[in-house]
């Protein structure tokens, strides 16, 4: 995969989508963490829910593994 740049493309590299990743992780942090414990009271067994590749949805679906559902379909975009 590419990107535009001023002047043409650049290509993209597993390592700095790496990068990028572990920068958005240690972003905002507690942010993330108050919206994911937020968005928990909302969830209940039974529930199908979607989560997408972002670092906030990350930390939600480890909130989600530590409420334990027994009973909740997560659905995401594979990627």
């Amino acid at each position: 995969m590419v990107y535009k740049v001023r002047g043409g493309v650049k290509l993209i590299t597993s390592s700095s989508i790496d990068k990028k990743f572990d920068v958005r992780m240690r972003t905002n942090i507690e942010l993330k963490r108050n919206i994911a414990r937020k968005a928990i009271t909302f969830i209940k067994e039974g529930d199908s829910i979607f989560l997408d590749a972002s670092t906030t949805c990350l930390i939600f679906a480890k909130e989600i593994i530590r409420k334990n559902y027994s009973d909740l379909t997560v659905v995401t975009n594979s990627f």
